[in-house]
C-alpha cells in the first residue's frame, strides 16, 4: 500500500516544545545580543528521530526559535478551515497533483578544516558530530562536497601532484589531508547514513605548473596540459574508488568565474580560472572520452560552480556547442552575490535548459563579525529565505560549507566563515549553531526524490514563506 506523505514547511513559526522521544538541546548563551547555542560533547548530543507515522488526521510540528535553541517537537490535529472574519490563523492550499522538480538532498563540505576539527574532539565527540549530520538521529545530509586537493580552508595550498612538469602524472598521489582529515569521516558518515552519500569531487586549483602564471592564485590552464588535466580527475576517482569511496559526480571547477571579477589584490582563493568556451572544449575533447573509456562512465558533470548571476551567460555560450551541451548534466551554483540576482533567473534557465539539473553546492556567511558569532540568529534566517527561495525556482539540491570551523570561523587560508557546528577543541565539545536547524528543518523531512507541490498563501499568511513537498514511499 503507498503511502503518500506531504511536508508543509513554515520556518520559524514557534510553537509549545513538548520534545516527544528525542534528545533535548543543551543550551547556551552565545555571543553577546545573539542566540543559543546547543551543547555536545563525547557523552550527550541532542537528537532528532523520524517522526513515527500518524493516525489520520494528526501532524507532527518541529520549530526552533530565538529563544527556544534545538528542535520542538509536538504533535496536533487538523482543524476545520477556519472562518476568514475571525480566525488569526493562516490559510495554506497544497495541491499536490502539480508537482515540480524531484529532489536530490542536502549535505556539506568535507573540507580540510573540517576534518582537522572533527580529529581534534574526543571519539565519542566525533562520533556524535558526525551522527548529528548524516545519522538517522540527525538531519540526515545525504550529499557531500570532496575537494580534489586543497581549498581556501586547507592548512596550505596544494593539488595531488605538485611534482614540476610530471606529465605522465607518474607522481600523483592523495595526501596526508585526504587520508586523515577527509577519508576517514567521509566513511564515518557513509556508515552511519541510511539515505547513502552523493559525493561531488570538485578541484580549487590546477598544479601551479600546468598554468600560465605559474602560481596557484588564479590563472588559466595551458592548452596543452588540458588532457593531462583530465587525466588528473580520473586519477582522482580511482585513487577514491581504491579507498572503497564512490564519486558520484565532478564539476569543472571552484568559482571559476567569480575571480576573473575580483581584483587581485582582494582575491585570495586558490583557484582557476575558466570560461564556458574553455570548459565546453575540455569537457567534449577531454574528460568525457576518458570517462567513457574508464569505469566511471556514469559519473555525473556539472558546470560553472559559481554564482548564480553568471548563469545565464554561462549556460548560452555552453549550449552553443551541442556535443559539449549533451555531455553537461547540469549546473553547480553558488549563493554568494544572490542578492544581486533575482531567482527568477533560475526558472528561465529550467525553461531554456530543461534537461539540466541545478544544484547548490556551497553557501555561507563569510563577513565580519558575523563569521565569528556563537548563537547568530540572522544566519539561520538568511540561510531560511535563500533553501525556500532556490527550492521554489527549480532547484534540486543545497549544500552549505564546512561540516565545522573554529571559533573563529577558519582555520582558513582566507576568509573566515560562520559554520553550522563550531568546535572547541580545548573544551572537547561542539556547538550547534541556529542554521544547523535552521537547514535540518529542510534537510531531515525532504528526502531524496521528494517533489515540490504547489501551495498557495490563502489567507493571513503574507509573514510566512511555505515549501510543500510530497514524498511518495
Amino acid at each position: 500500500m503507498e503511502m503518500v506523505f506531504i511536508w508543509l514547511l513554515v520556518i520559524f513559526s514557534i510553537t509549545g516544545t513538548s520534545v516527544l522521544g528525542d534528545l533535548a538541546c543543551i543550551p547556551r548563551q552565545g555571543s553577546p545580543g545573539q542566540g543559543y547555542i546547543c551543547v555536545c560533547n563525547s557523552t550527550y548530543c541532542d537528537t532528532i528521530d523520524r517522526p513515527a507515522p500518524l493516525a489520520r488526521g494528526l501532524f507532527h510540528w518541529y520549530s526552533t526559535s530565538n529563544s527556544t535553541p534545538g528542535f520542538s517537537h509536538t504533535t496536533g490535529t487538523f482543524q476545520p478551515e477556519p472562518s476568514f472574519s475571525n480566525s488569526s490563523g493562516g490559510v495554506f492550499r497544497i495541491n499536490a497533483s502539480v508537482t515540480f522538480q524531484e529532489f536530490l538532498g542536502f549535505g556539506a563540505a568535507f573540507t580540510d578544516t573540517s576534518g582537522i576539527l572533527i580529529s581534534s574532539l574526543p571519539a565519542g565527540a566525533q562520533d556524535n558530530l558526525i551522527e548529528s549530520y548524516f545519522g538517522t538521529s540527525g538531519i540526515e545530509y545525504n550529499l557531500g562536497r570532496l575537494p580534489i586537493g586543497g581549498t581556501d580552508f586547507s592548512p596550505r595550498p596544494y593539488t595531488l601532484d605538485d611534482v614540476p612538469f610530471d606529465e605522465d602524472l607518474q607522481h600523483f598521489n592523495l595526501t596526508e589531508e585526504d587520508h586523515s582529515y577527509k577519508i576517514p569521516y567521509i566513511k564515518k558518515a557513509l556508515s552511519v547514513s541510511e539515505r547513502g552519500i552523493n559525493l561531488t569531487g570538485c578541484s580549487w586549483m590546477a598544479p601551479a605548473w600546468m598554468k600560465d602564471n605559474a602560481n596557484n592564485r588564479r590563472g588559466y590552464l595551458r592548452a596543452k596540459y588540458f588532457h593531462v588535466w583530465a587525466q588528473y580527475h580520473i586519477k582522482f576517482l580511482e585513487a577514491y574508488q581504491k579507498e572503497g569511496i564512490d564519486i558520484w559526480g565532478l564539476s569543472g571547477g571552484n568559482e571559476v568565474m567569480l575571480s576573473m571579477m575580483l581584483p587581485v589584490a582582494l582575491n585570495s582563493l586558490n583557484c582557476t580560472l575558466e570560461t564556458a568556451p574553455i570548459q565546453r572544449l575540455w569537457l567534449k575533447e577531454h574528460l568525457k572520452p576518458l570517462l567513457v573509456a574508464s569505469n566511471f562512465s556514469n559519473v555525473k558533470f556539472l558546470g560553472l560552480e559559481d554564482a548564480r548571476l553568471f548563469a545565464p551567460y554561462w549556460m548560452s555560450r555552453f549550449a552553443e556547442d551541442p556535443e559539449a551541451y549533451q555531455y553537461l548534466d547540469g549546473l553547480a551554483l553558488h549563493w554568494y552575490f544572490d542578492f544581486f540576482s533575482s531567482p527568477s533567473i533560475l526558472s528561465k534557465l529550467h525553461e531554456d535548459f530543461p534537461d539540466k539539473m541545478i544544484m547548490y553546492t556551497e553557501s555561507s556567511i563569510n563577513f565580519a563579525p558575523m563569521s565569528k558569532y556563537l548563537g547568530p540568529w540572522m544566519v539561520a534566517a538568511l540561510y531560511s529565505h535563500n533553501i525556500i527561495e532556490n527550492l521554489s525556482h527549480w532547484t534540486q539540491s543545497y549544500m552549505d560549507w564546512n561540516l565545522a570551523v573554529d571559533l573563529e570561523g577558519g582555520p582558513s587560508l582566507g576568509l573566515d566563515v560562520a559554520g553550522a557546528i563550531v568546535v572547541n577543541s580545548t573544551a572537547g565539545e561542539f556547538y550547534k549553531q541556529p542554521v544547523f536547524y535552521a537547514i535540518g528543518h529542510f534537510s531531515k523531512f525532504i528526502p531524496p526524490g521528494s517533489r515540490i507541490v504547489q501551495v498557495k498563501r490563502d489567507y493571513n499568511c503574507e509573514d510566512r514563506r511555505p515549501s510543500s513537498w510530497l514524498h511518495q514511499r
